[in-house]
């Protein structure tokens, strides 16, 4: 076989799940194994599967679904579809990876992750979710509406939808929500109810009526669905983050469902029936397990699927231990079962390195993968080198590099296998439109907050360092927490000394999926270390009182006359020096805050502290009349 050479280039703009100005339509250049210079660029509408939840504001927001069980052989790319519709799109670097920031939305679905190694062998799995509706305080009201065109991953018809929902926060902690979609052939409503129990956890129910016009193969049907949602945390550390039923009648489509069948699409299995899922997390202390499971039937045929996906990881001293294993039992394609081993352990030299060995065993057959990683520049460049050997024994090496600007993260990679090789770049980031501008950033999650210090460029947050604010003292802030204390700490460390934050920590409690503004206040100054002698050339004595013309008080002259004072005024004025010697004295400095260099970031002179003209003339006065008398 001939070597080849792939270059792969991918660029896109996050998703922005948020409600501060936000455009509903989410903008992504996703290409397809892109060669050369050509890019497809689509919109890219997500539209979530039961309680048809499209676009924006949505109420059936819950626990992020978090990838976890595949290993990459090769630097590979990741891509997302929820329910049939890319959402998400990545590159991973070899070995076990994590994803947890993807923003699907309400009720339940399938995640299908599709793996493409460097080599061009493809993998995919399926990742059923669900969540709990979102609980509102009483008397709070949430709604959206959307108008987009389907846009699924197949190469089907992309009619034209809108869709709308509402929810309201009643008495007894209980939440009504409902939501319609309406299409040319599809028509579907939804009406539900959730509460929080308190100790006893929370509970939800909803129901789906929908009307489909599948052609001239089956005309017009009409169905019911049903669901039931349950979700605890439990004072052992358990948490049932969701079990979860849903039951269909014969006549009901979901909208994937009604355009797939319409199609005939090749994938199409047939009508959900009935689906159960559960998850379940629990932490030990170092150690954690997590445990989700889920099986669905459908209609006219006998076709089942059913998944078991079990992980736990622990530390033994440094060494990182990670067990995983799946099965996917499926009548179309059989069964898949997954067994894997991972190690990290640190290496002590120099910054952050570590070193990873992963085994994997997969419907029988092994693969192995060794490799190196670390990062340089205060974490902001992260470097991977591995050695792996797949399943069909071929050995290939990879090198992949990342980047996290202040308003970017950029990555590139190389594979080199026996017969192959493989260049891939990469590139993702934020925009975020506000009343005062625009503010770009390293990446959006679905709760964020847009931090202002006005015109202080360059400052960053403590939990954030990758995004810096820019001319106008604008930064995105990601990965808050809804419904709870979020601190935002400014990092003063390398902050100019001329300007002044009274209070660098704000507390914000955003609404899931909002954007909340968090403002700090600041203030330009003059710093100035200030050397003030007397007229002799002897500094001020310890302990001088320094105050402005108007009498406020600046500061206090320490050692040899040393005196640190902030200025907002970069014009001429004057300061009044005060101290006690036996009796009291006092002297005036006359400065330029403007004129004096700036070293360092603080403007040093020296400088004479002359008598107070007026306190010099009753002095004068006082000893004529002694002399006199």
């Amino acid at each position: 076989m001939l070597a080849t050479t792939v270059i792969e280039v991918d660029v896109h703009l996050q998703p922005l799940g948020h409600r501060y100005r936000q455009a509903c339509t989410q903008l992504q250049a996703r290409p397809r194994k892109v060669i050369g210079k050509t890019i497809l660029v689509h919109l890219h509408i997500v539209v979530v599967d039961e309680l048809v939840h499209v676009g924006c504001a949505q109420i059936g927001l819950d626990d992020t679904p978090v990838l976890r069980l595949e290993v990459a052989q090769t630097r590979a790319k990741l891509e997302v579809l929820h329910n049939g519709y890319p959402i998400y799109s990545t590159y991973v670097a070899p070995g076990p990876y994590a994803i947890d920031d993807l923003s699907v939305g309400a009720s339940h679905g399938e995640l299908e992750v599709i793996l493409t190694e460097a080599d061009g062998q493809v993998r995919r799995f399926i990742q059923p979710y669900s969540s709990l509706s979102n609980l509102l305080r009483e008397g709070v009201w949430r709604y959206s509406a959307t108008v987009g065109r389907y846009n699924g991953a197949e190469d089907l018809e992309r009619p034209l939808f809108w869709e709308g929902t509402l929810a309201r926060g009643g008495a007894w902690d209980s939440t009504l929500y409902g939501g319609v979609l309406a299409s040319d052939y599809y028509r579907a409503g939804a009406l539900g109810i959730a509460r929080d129990f308190a100790g006893l956890g929370a509970l939800s129910f909803d129901i789906t009526q929908a009307r489909t016009d599948l052609g001239s193969l089956t005309g017009q049907v009409q169905g019911h669905s049903f669901a039931a949602r349950y979700g605890k945390s439990f004072q052992t550390g358990t948490n049932l983050r969701f079990a979860g039923y849903r039951y269909s009648t014969e006549g009901y489509r979901d909208f994937d469902e009604a355009v797939r069948e319409r199609n005939q699409s090749a994938h199409y299995l047939g009508n959900r029936r009935s689906r159960l899922e559960a998850s379940v997390y629990q932490n030990f202390g170092k150690s954690s397990v997590s445990l989700t499971l889920s099986q669905e039937d459908y209609w006219s045929s006998a076709a089942q699927r059913r998944q078991y996906q079990v992980q736990y990881n622990t530390r033994l001293g440094d060494l990182s231990i990670n067990l995983f294993a799946s099965q996917a039992l499926a009548d179309s394609v059989g069964e898949n079962r997954l067994f894997g081993l991972s190690l990290s352990l640190p290496l002590d030299f120099g910054h952050r390195h570590n070193t990873s060995f992963d085994v994997q065993r997969y419907n029988g057959r092994y693969s192995e993968r060794a490799s190196v990683n670390g990062g340089l520049m205060d974490n902001r460049v992260g470097y991977q080198v591995s050695v792996s050997n797949d399943q069909q024994n071929n050995t290939s090496g990879a090198l992949s590099m990342a980047y996290h600007g202040t308003n970017a993260n950029y990555g590139a990679g190389y594979t080199q296998g026996a017969d192959y090789r493989s260049v891939s770049l990469n590139a993702s980031g934020a925009l975020l439109a506000h009343g005062s501008g625009i503010v770009l950033g390293p990446y959006m999650s679905e709760t964020s907050a847009l931090v202002h210090v006005p015109d202080v460029a360059g400052i960053t947050l403590q939990h954030a360092p990758s995004s810096q604010a820019n001319s106008q003292g604008y930064l995105l802030a990601p990965s808050l927490r809804p419904y709870r204390l979020n601190s935002l700490v400014l990092d003063t460390d390398d902050l100019s000394p001329e300007i002044i934050i009274d209070n660098a920590t704000q507390q914000v409690v955003p609404r899931r999926g909002a954007i909340v503004k968090a403002s700090f206040p600041s203030r330009q100054v003059l710093r100035m270390v200030l050397t003030l002698q007397l007229a002799d050339g002897r500094p001020l004595p310890f302990g001088t009182q320094i105050t402005d013309a108007q009498g406020h008080a600046l500061t206090v002259v320490g050692q040899a006359g040393q005196a640190l004072v902030a200025s907002d005024v970069p014009g001429p004025q004057q300061l009044r020096a005060q101290w006690v010697d036996q009796a009291t004295r006092e002297c005036q400095v006359t400065l330029t805050p403007g004129d004096i260099p700036n070293v360092n970031g603080y403007r040093v002179q020296t400088l004479v502290c002359h008598p107070h003209p007026e306190l010099s003339s009753l002095e004068t006065n006082m000893n004529h009349q002694e002399h006199s008398s």
